[in-house]
């Protein structure tokens, strides 16, 4: 006779020492109705070759004496110990079934298949299944797999882009406004003092004169300023907080951690690192969409009297509705078309003549000549390695997270966004130095590793220096901006 089965939890199908979810708890009523007509064998089995006629889920206590190894989630109804094609006993796992155990003989193929087709018909009819699990699958081993599989098991959805949840959660900041001010002072200091007193006075007093600097040398003396900037940061930082330290130990502060679990959905810094990078570039795209849109609907407002054209129409529409009102709108539209007029040509040439950019302080340094592979890669060691190096411990691990003590995250995330664009000192990148900054500044509270924001940081500066050198060697100089 066949042997009848009963569940703790909804069916699986077991063999080989694996088990496979066929229905959820919701399936009811639809899964008993697949079943009956379904063939059955004379041994009372369902699917191709061999599968258990399984009955409605009945709760049964588990033995205080089970394995731990493999924990009785169902039990046979006559025997108490029984699971699949491995049985429990008391007081651990047998070796050997019983003589008239029923054991499936289907393969794991064969048996995911049927699974998937009982999910499919259950599905079109309404019933809300779950998707299949991968079984006895390790982590993923590179972030695009775990993009996949997170995309493949709850959609597109399941990255919660987004979602601000997952960026609410504060930092428990001991230090007080005092020295955020002196670390924020501490980096102005190093920057502004390093490259334009110190160094130049020593160079001076050797009689060196960096005025006479040539393209090679100027490339390896931007090299050197900023590696002391960067230490020099590092040194102010270290002293204002390491009163702190006991209080920050194992609270994700400054936290730069590669094994940390770096290919997770969750918090995985370089599976965010991936997604950050290809963010930026929709993020800096709409930007500067937005930024091009404006400042031409702009111009065409202010050129050739369309502000007073707009304004004057206006007027018109108002005269149709009121005779008396007509006289004072009109009066009133005359005066400020006379005063857009009188700004809009000073904002149209700001709007043309922007300022200076971020690429223009490199631009000399990648033009051809003798040993412009080598500057090309000091350049590329200053914004590729030791400037997000530093911005980032600066911008994220302190600012940021500073912040966090009287904002709210994304709060904190724009303010020391806009700062991060101001520090840069370029006028005509800004808005796109801001909107950088914000998506480091989310992929940063996100997975709570400096290294996400770096590896962002660094990809995004070396893709646009070796678009910068390409146009500047083939001769397309002229297609850059400024």
């Amino acid at each position: 006779r066949s042997r009848v089965i009963s569940f703790v939890r909804p069916p699986v199908v077991i063999g080989a020492g694996r088990e496979m979810s066929v229905l959820d708890a919701s399936l009811g009523a639809a899964s008993t109705a697949v079943l009956r007509n379904t063939s059955t064998c004379r041994r009372g089995h369902h699917c191709r070759k061999c599968v258990t006629t399984w009955s409605r889920p009945r709760p049964r206590a588990v033995h205080a004496g089970g394995c731990a190894q493999a924990e009785p989630e169902f039990v046979s109804r006559d025997s108490g110990r029984w699971r699949g094609d491995v049985h429990l006993f008391r007081h651990g796992v047998g070796t050997t079934p019983p003589r008239n155990a029923v054991r499936c003989r289907a393969n794991s193929k064969e048996r995911q298949a049927k699974d998937e087709e009982l999910k499919k018909y259950l599905r079109e009819k309404g019933v809300q299944v779950p998707a299949t699990r991968k079984q006895n699958a390790g982590p993923p081993e590179d972030p695009f797999e775990a993009v996949d599989l997170a995309i493949e098991e709850g959609g597109f959805s399941s990255l919660r882009l987004l979602d601000l949840d997952t960026v609410r959660e504060k930092w428990d900041v001991p230090w007080g406004g005092w020295r955020v001010f002196l670390g924020m002072s501490g980096w102005t200091a190093s920057f502004v003092l390093t490259a334009a007193l110190v160094f130049p006075a020593l160079l001076i007093a050797n009689g060196v004169d960096p005025r006479q600097f040539d393209s090679n040398e100027q490339s390896k003396y931007l090299v050197a300023v900023q590696l002391i900037e960067t230490l020099e940061t590092f040194l102010v930082l270290w002293l204002l907080l390491r009163k702190f330290a006991p209080e920050m130990e194992g609270k994700e502060f400054f936290k730069l951690d590669p094994a940390d679990d770096p290919f997770s959905i969750e918090k995985g810094w370089l599976t965010w690192g991936v997604i950050g990078y290809v963010m930026v570039f929709f993020a800096i795209g709409f930007t500067a969409t937005a930024i091009d849109l404006g400042t031409h609907a702009f111009e065409e407002l202010s050129h050739a009297g369309g502000a007073q054209e707009v304004l004057r129409r206006a007027g018109d529409a108002a005269n149709g509705v009121a005779g008396v009102a007509s006289d004072t709108a009109s009066g009133v539209a005359s005066q400020a078309a006379s005063v857009t007029a009188a700004s809009s040509s000073p904002a149209a040439a700001a709007a043309k003549d922007q300022g200076p950019g971020t690429i223009d302080a490199v631009l000399p340094l990648l033009r051809s000549g003798e040993g412009s592979a080598g500057r090309f890669v000091s350049v590329l060691t200053v914004t590729s390695v030791l400037a997000p190096l530093l911005e980032e411990v600066v911008f994220r691990g302190f600012l940021l997270v500073s912040l966090t003590k009287w904002l709210p995250t994304p709060g904190a995330v724009l303010f020391s966004s806009v700062i991060f664009g101001a520090a840069h000192f370029a006028p005509r990148d800004f808005p796109q130095l801001v909107t950088l900054g914000i998506v480091l500044g989310f992929s940063y509270a996100r997975t709570r590793n400096l290294l996400t924001p770096m590896f962002i940081h660094s990809l995004w500066n070396s893709g646009v220096l070796i678009v910068v050198a390409g146009l500047v060697a083939t001769g397309n100089e002229a297609a850059l901006p400024g």
